[in-house]
C-alpha cells in the first residue's frame, strides 16, 4: 500500500527465515509441556505482556496445547506472527486511509504457482509473491534461481494484476476489473486466484480489531490482588455503637 490513495495488497503468511520458523518450533513449546509464547511475544515488545500471552492464547487456541500435533502449534505461531506483524498492519492502514476519505482497493492474493512457492520456501520466505508476478520476475531475486516458466494460469493473472495496477494509476477506479472500494463501514477486500470468486471478502476486520484495540488495552491493564476492610465490625469499633442503636430502636417503637 502506498501513500496517499493506494492499492492494498497482503499475503497472509509469515514471512520468518527458515532458520528463524526452526527456532520457533523448538522453543515455543517447552520441554516441560509448558506452552510459552515469550519468543514471540516477548517483554521487551509488550507492557503487561504476561497478560498480553494469556489474550494471544484464548484468541488463538482453541484446545489446550498438549492436546495439538506439532504441525497445529507449528500453525498457530505462524498465523499470530502473521496476523501480528503484517495482517494487523496493513488492514489498519487500509482503514486510515479510509478514513481521510482517500480511495483505497484491497486484495488478498491467493494464487500459487507450485514451482514458485518451491523456491521461495526453499529460501525461507514467503510473503508478497504477488510481486514476482506484476513485475514479470519468475527468478525472484537473481539468475543463481532457477527460471519458472509461466503457464496460462499464470499469464492470466499477471494480466489481472498489471491491468489492475495500471486502471488504478490512471483512472483511481477498479470497478471495471471487478473490486468494490474498501471503505471504513464496508471493509472488503477482493480474492484473486485461479478460482472465479468474485463476492468480495471482510478485510480482517476482526484482526485488526484485536491487535490494535484489544491488545492495548491488555497492555494498559494491572492485574494483582487488592484487600481492603470496607466495613469494621462492630466489635472493632471504637465508637459506642449501642446508644444511637438504642435511641433509634426506641424512636420506631413510639
Amino acid at each position: 500500500m502506498g501513500a496517499g490513495a493506494a492499492c492494498a495488497s497482503i499475503l497472509a503468511v509469515s514471512p520468518k527465515t527458515k532458520g528463524k520458523f526452526i527456532q520457533i518450533s523448538s522453543d515455543h513449546y517447552m520441554k516441560n509441556g509448558n506452552w510459552d509464547l515469550s519468543y514471540v511475544i516477548p517483554s521487551y515488545l509488550h507492557a503487561n505482556y504476561k497478560q498480553v500471552q494469556k489474550a494471544v492464547e484464548y484468541q488463538y487456541l482453541n484446545d489446550y496445547p498438549q492436546n495439538l500435533n506439532e504441525a497445529e502449534r507449528r500453525d498457530i505461531i505462524l498465523n499470530i506472527l502473521s496476523d501480528q506483524h503484517f495482517v494487523a498492519p496493513a488492514a489498519r492502514e487500509a482503514l486510515l486511509y479510509a478514513r481521510k476519505n482517500l480511495i483505497v482497493y484491497a486484495y488478498i492474493f491467493q494464487y500459487e504457482n507450485a514451482q514458485l512457492l518451491a523456491s521461495v520456501r526453499k529460501n525461507g520466505a514467503s510473503h508478497g509473491n504477488d510481486c514476482s508476478f506484476i513485475f514479470n520476475n519468475p527468478t525472484l531475486s537473481g539468475s543463481s534461481l532457477k527460471t519458472i516458466e509461466w503457464n496460462d494460469d499464470d499469464r492470466k493473472i499477471i494480466q489481472q494484476l498489471v491491468s489492475q495496477m495500471v486502471n488504478f494509476i490512471r483512472k483511481r477506479n477498479l470497478s471495471e476489473d471487478g473490486f468494490e472500494r474498501f471503505r471504513t463501514i464496508y471493509r472488503i477486500a477482493t480474492l484473486i486466484s485461479n478460482r472465479n470468486i468474485t463476492d468480495p471478502v471482510e478485510f480482517y476486520s476482526n484482526v485488526t480489531e484485536f491487535w490494535h484495540k484489544i491488545i492495548p488495552t491488555v497492555e494498559q491493564l494491572h492485574i494483582a490482588p487488592q484487600y481492603r476492610v470496607l466495613l469494621q465490625p462492630c466489635t472493632m469499633c471504637q465508637y459506642p455503637y449501642k446508644i444511637p442503636f438504642y435511641i433509634i430502636l426506641t424512636v420506631l417503637v413510639m
